[in-house]
């Protein structure tokens, strides 16, 4: 959102209004509380062929041999049971891929998990600040950077000390109607974060 201070007008969005008609000026905090569920990674792992190796190449070595030096006539059983072990230790090895696959959706759920472990323990503050006016209205500008919001405050408080003052500056600002929607928009930014936004984690800040 963009502030337009000049000639005693001060401007943001469609909105306008004179400085000398702003009485007072104030920064409020309300933190919200994270409800998102904790990430669950419940994907069993692939079989795969690394326990089964040894055993694979003992079993065949001992059935060449026995083959080969054996006193068998009926070789049949022995063979057959040679290429189920050898199939079964193929399979598994096409396995591994799926395996490798597996762990790296692993590591991103353990960064996810994470983040959300981080955002339980520092919640997120959605900062107010309040312009009242000599109306008896009020006009309310959100945003969960706390310094950006209080760079705003200084700025107008700034310009009604010295009214010949012109600047522009902006600010990320949130649309909020009402209660229940801030912790809608808590809510959404935390999804944000969780999966990924590294914008959004940067800009929660708690007051100094």
């Amino acid at each position: 959102m963009s502030f337009n201070i000049k000639e005693n007008i001060i401007q943001s969005g469609l909105s306008s209004w004179q400085i000398s008609q702003i009485t007072k000026l104030s920064v409020e905090s309300r933190t919200i509380p994270c409800e998102e569920k904790e990430p669950k990674f419940e994907v069993r792992p692939p079989p795969n062929s690394s326990t089964f190796d040894l055993f694979v190449i003992a079993i065949i070595t001992l059935g060449i041999i026995i083959l080969v030096f054996g006193n068998i006539k009926d070789k049949a059983p022995l063979i057959l049971l040679l290429i189920i072990i050898i199939l079964t230790w193929m399979y598994l090895n096409k396995n591994d891929e799926e395996l490798a696959i597996w762990a790296k959706e692993k590591d991103i759920f353990a960064e996810k998990h994470r983040r959300w472990s981080s955002i339980k323990t520092n919640p997120l503050n959605i900062h107010t600040l309040t312009l009242e006016l000599s109306s008896s209205s009020t006009l309310k500008f959100y945003g969960i950077d706390f310094n950006q919001i209080m760079r705003a405050k200084e700025e107008i408080e700034n310009s009604i000390n010295d009214r010949t003052r012109n600047l522009n500056f902006n600010i990320d600002a949130l649309t909020i109607n009402s209660s229940d929607s801030i912790v809608t928009i808590g809510s959404n930014i935390y999804e944000r974060i969780i999966n990924g936004d590294k914008n959004k984690q940067e800009q929660i800040q708690k007051p100094p």
